[in-house]
């Protein structure tokens, strides 16, 4: 039995880093919304530039399998010169790949690296997903994915019904666009939900100024079991309908944040199978992403089993 299969897309992500007096941060009075500014039509000079694998799915699928889970990818890549590179990582962390097929491009992002903080392009290509698995796992993470993605779930629904295999729910950006009630199915079958503050209050057309534990209980009415926000410096917070449940961050020095919620996700996910308490797992979530942004690109700060156990021990990143 497999301990978790990630469903979503996998990608080459493209950094690019900006030097501080080449942008600028333009913010309404309320600073509920910022935009990232650039001299249009001008040759903006970068600070360094790096590529690697991302995509939720595999930052999930290696996050985990670091911490030790026996993982499995449902994922569709190209057949191209990218693809390579998403199939020699994914082999190198042992990553089971029997369901890993190939058509078309591979899923590119360019991440502008600006003061610590990332603004994502993003490229889905048209997919055909299938969900075919027959080995049972303990663990579902169902991410980001392309339109068509949709046709898929009521597969996935199946297996985790037949198999007693608790699901997570990540929506990703297209996911979150099309809103709850086109994955009310998911929901009603979903055992946690995690989603950052933004994203809550978005998917559930709250004000920005809702407070957490209201956030929280109106994504539990959505279905879910378990409900996490992650809310940058201020933490992550659960509520599994009777408690509510905070977890700090861990302190880390940014240099970006590309693939900080998938790193809090493999933690949290590493802590609940390996039978620790919803607490526990939190703060191995939180001391995954504390490593991931000090590292540019999604995997590079993933951090191992010994590693968790060491900063438990020691309380150091």
């Amino acid at each position: 039995m497999l301990d978790l299969i990630t469903v979503g897309d996998a990608s080459i992500d493209t950094f690019c880093l900006l030097d501080h007096e080449e942008a600028d941060v333009l913010c309404d009075l309320d600073q509920t919304k910022c935009r990232l500014s650039l001299d249009y039509a001008d040759k903006i000079p970068l600070r360094g530039m790096d590529n690697s694998v991302g995509g939720n799915a595999a930052n999930v699928a290696v996050g985990a399998g670091r911490l030790g889970l026996n993982v499995s990818i449902v994922s569709t890549i190209g057949i191209d010169e990218p693809s390579r590179k998403v199939i020699h990582t994914l082999e190198r962390e042992n990553i089971d790949l029997n369901n890993l097929r190939r058509e078309g491009k591979t899923n590119q992002s360019v991440a502008l690296i600006y003061q610590g903080e990332r603004t994502l392009l993003v490229r889905h290509e048209p997919r055909e997903y299938s969900f075919n698995v027959t080995v049972p796992a303990k663990w579902l993470y169902l991410t980001s994915m392309a339109r068509e993605g949709e046709k898929i779930t009521a597969n996935i629904i199946k297996f985790v019904q037949d198999n007693n295999t608790k699901l997570i729910f990540a929506p990703g950006t297209l996911q979150l666009r099309l809103g709850p009630e086109r994955f009310k199915n998911v929901l009603d079958e979903t055992d946690i939900i995690i989603l950052n503050r933004p994203e809550a209050i978005a998917y559930t057309g709250s004000s920005a100024q809702t407070e957490i534990p209201k956030l929280l209980e109106s994504l539990a009415e959505l279905g879910p079991e378990l409900v996490i926000i992650t809310d940058g410096e201020n933490g992550s917070f659960g509520y599994d309908g009777n408690r509510l449940y905070r977890c700090p961050i861990t302190p880390a020095r940014k240099v970006e944040a590309t693939g900080a919620g998938d790193g809090y996700a493999s933690g949290l996910i590493a802590g609940l199978v390996h039978d620790h308490d919803i607490e526990t797992a939190m703060g191995w979530g939180s001391i995954n992403s504390a490593s991931v942004i000090q590292h540019i690109g999604a995997q590079r700060g993933l951090l191992t089993l010994p590693q968790i156990a060491n900063h438990v021990e020691n309380k150091t990143v």
